[in-house]
């Protein structure tokens, strides 16, 4: 059933709804850590899906100004475009370092080159859309195969040496979406309705996106818990908070040194922070390198006491 004034079925707009809520929220979640690259991975894949429901909620359509040949690159591409993100976003957002390959250079590659080639360049040239799409989706759908054999044997060799369950879970949560994305593939060789085409896309991320909704919940509560805690407002604490912004640790890094402070281990840290103990790792390599510690004591000390006060009781 089409929305009559919108020319969209009502399953688009709803997609489009949706994900549009998950975009605001994830550029709020952006513009309060800026410096937390994670975060901007999650605005990419959210930005990229969104702008899919609105190409394919809205295209083909013959009463747009916008020609039916671009209307189709835009439709299509934001397809391609999602599926070459894929690999990179779990390079980066797990810190699969074996999918290097598959981030930098096999998506470009064997994804997005066969768009450009076949349904950019050939589509411009003989007008064959059909022809065209059922090329170009050849490459990309084998490749696709491979890269998610690469993905989830990458996951399972990450996180067996840690043994770190909530990122385990929420990375093949992720990998499961990217199998319905794969699903894409078989659309050209077939008539389906568009709006096919939007549910088994959605079906997966939208359960990622989830994830991701349920996870900014969590984290926020977790901060109003920690920074209104009953010792958050006494005078030991709020030193400490002041020389966390003297020494520029970002948001994360002044959670962790809160909870270093606790006396907290890297594992429980991580589980509470929702990443991973490699990211908290990390995460305190660079508040050692920045307050110039080389131990939780010190940095504890240093922290609670600054450095006038670490100076003194040193001499």
């Amino acid at each position: 059933m089409n929305i009559s004034e919108l020319q969209m079925h009502w399953l688009a707009l709803a997609f489009i709804i949706l994900t549009a809520i998950f975009l605001v929220l994830e550029v709020y979640d952006v513009l309060r850590r800026p410096k937390e690259r994670w975060q901007w991975w999650n605005l990419v894949l959210v930005a990229l899906l969104f702008f899919f429901n609105v190409t394919n909620g809205n295209f083909p359509d013959e009463s747009s100004a916008v020609s039916l040949k671009l209307q189709y690159l835009l439709s299509d591409g934001s397809s391609y475009l999602v599926g070459a993100y894929f690999p990179f976003y779990f390079y980066k957002m797990y810190e699969l370092d074996k999918l290097r390959f598959h981030a930098v250079y096999g998506a470009p590659v064997f994804v997005l080159l066969p768009f450009l080639v076949f349904e950019v360049v050939l589509y411009n040239i003989n007008g064959q859309l059909t022809i065209d799409r059922q090329w170009g989706v050849m490459v990309p759908a084998v490749y696709g195969l491979v890269a998610l054999m690469a993905i989830v044997k990458a996951i399972i060799d990450r996180f067996q040496e840690t043994s770190e369950r909530s990122p385990f879970i929420e990375a093949l949560a992720v990998w499961l979406a990217v199998l319905f994305w794969e699903m894409l593939c078989a659309f050209p060789f077939f008539t389906l309705p568009q709006w096919l085409k939007l549910v088994v896309g959605n079906l997966g991320l939208s359960v990622v996106t989830i994830f991701l909704i349920v996870k900014h919940i969590r984290r926020s509560r977790r901060e109003f818990e920690l920074f209104t805690s009953p010792e958050a407002g006494s005078a030991p604490e709020l030193a400490y908070l002041e020389h966390c912004v003297t020494f520029g640790l970002t948001k994360t890094e002044t959670e962790v040194a809160l909870l270093v402070r606790k006396g907290w281990t890297n594992r429980k840290i991580a589980d509470h922070l929702f990443r991973t103990e490699g990211t908290i790792k990390n995460h305190l390599k660079n508040i050692f390198k920045k307050t110039e510690v080389a131990t939780r004591s010190e940095l504890i000390h240093l922290l609670e006491h600054g450095p006038l006060g670490s100076s003194t009781t040193e001499t």
